[in-house]
């Protein structure tokens, strides 16, 4: 990905997967977007973006991408750690046989126990912890 940095404030002004081309008065994608910026005062810098880029999240410092502020990391912490909570959810849905009701329903109490209790403790994780560092992932079931 390409990034286009503002060189007095280290904030990204644009980003795209190609390079756009320069004009006398910025730069132009193929798409047509163009930015009116001096070319004194931008950078171009290609690099990989991290998950849940947003670039008002980030500035450009010495060499790499940072977050303005930490409510910003938390977010995206946040983020991450419902999306893994997602799909261990969907999983279990077909793992634990859940979804299938015959299935389901000649398992022992016990199985049952052990798999709603482990979805319960997957869905409570934003609830149960206050920070993203203190989150420990439930035991899938045998």
């Amino acid at each position: 990905m390409f990034l286009y940095i503002d060189i007095m404030s280290n904030r990204v002004i644009a980003y795209g997967s190609q390079k756009a081309g320069v004009t006398p008065t910025g730069f132009e994608f193929n798409n047509g977007l163009r930015y009116e910026y001096n070319p004194d005062q931008y950078v171009t810098v290609e690099m990989e973006l991290p998950a849940y880029f947003e670039s008002y999240k980030y500035q450009y410092i010495d060499g790499s991408l940072q977050y303005v502020n930490e409510q910003y990391r938390l977010e995206d912490m946040w983020k991450a750690i419902r999306d893994k909570r997602d799909e261990l959810l969907i999983s279990s849905d077909k793992v634990s046989g859940i979804m299938y009701v015959d299935y389901w329903e000649s398992k022992t109490q016990v199985y049952k126990d052990a798999w709603l209790t482990y979805r319960s403790a997957l869905r409570n994780i934003p609830q149960t912890y206050s920070t993203p560092e203190e989150v420990v992932w439930p035991t899938v079931p045998e």
